[in-house]
């Protein structure tokens, strides 16, 4: 295999032929693994986008709150930005974690990219995953081209108490590798310094 997450693109029925010796082929495996990450150029939706939320103003004021919050939840799981914000100096986000932090930019873009960060990075990825936490102590902020609030990248970076900014859509093509950035996780912002 090119990289070994690819395995994750092999279906269910072929994991016993791969084991055996045959299967799809490394190719195979890495070209799915690139249509499935392939960039922002996809749907945001199948089918019409749906209508906007409605009033909650009819409801009584207690079921008003709960329904309220449960649009949040499902905003913040699904809620990415249609579109980049910004332009290559300052790259708009959404706010996953609060504070600001100022940093060397490191790209990870595979697992084995983890080994390149070093104390006090801002890691910039297209998305995060379980995998990540294993070099997630070693970061000063996050930033990623997907996710919302709710994503894992938001998630870790409060639980460990550095900022955040993600689903900036592209920002992993716009923030040089190892250039100074600035991360505003109370703002959504991202700066490139030098």
């Amino acid at each position: 295999m090119n990289h070994v997450e690819d395995a994750f693109d092999a279906r269910i029925s072929e994991l016993g032929e791969l084991l055996a010796g045959g299967g799809p082929t490394a190719d195979d495996l890495s070209e799915r693994a690139r249509r499935r990450a392939a960039p922002a150029d996809r749907a945001r939706h199948l089918g019409e986008a749906p209508p906007p939320r409605p009033s909650m103003d009819g409801l009584p004021g207690a079921l008003a709150t709960v329904m309220t919050c449960v649009g949040y939840a499902v905003e913040g799981v699904r809620g990415e930005l249609p579109e980049p914000l910004g332009d290559n100096r300052v790259i708009g986000g959404i706010a996953a974690s609060a504070g600001q932090y100022e940093g060397r930019a490191c790209h990870v873009r595979n697992v084995e990219d983890l080994f390149t960060l070093e104390r006090g990075d801002a890691m910039v990825a297209r998305t995060t995953g379980k995998a990540f936490n294993a070099g997630i102590h070693l970061l000063g902020a996050i930033i990623t081209d997907h996710s919302s609030f709710a994503s894992h990248a938001g998630i870790m970076a409060r639980e460990m108490g550095f900022p955040a900014v993600v689903g900036t859509v592209n920002g992993s093509s716009r923030i040089p590798d190892g250039t100074r950035v600035r991360v505003d996780g109370d703002q959504g912002e991202v700066t490139v310094l030098a």
